[in-house]
């Protein structure tokens, strides 16, 4: 089973089970890869899918550091 895969078996159990925050961001991450999928025209690589991964975990962990940087909790 591919990476796109598993991560929308993960996030349907995820919406049955009522992991709202598991759910969301496996949604999140599910529709980055189906953007970058639809925009490259095939089927991603395992190093695309991991390169989506980290651009987003990246993303994550900017917008955590402004948010104390401002003193917010999130």
């Amino acid at each position: 089973m591919d990476y796109m895969e598993t991560i929308k078996t993960d996030m349907y159990a995820a919406m049955k089970s009522g992991d709202k925050d598991k759910a969301g961001a496996l949604r999140t991450l599910f529709a980055k890869l189906k953007d970058r999928q639809i925009n490259t025209r095939k089927d991603l690589t395992e190093k695309e899918c991991i390169s989506v991964i980290k651009s987003l975990a990246k993303q994550r962990q900017e917008s955590i550091e402004m948010y104390e940087k401002a003193g917010r909790e999130g």
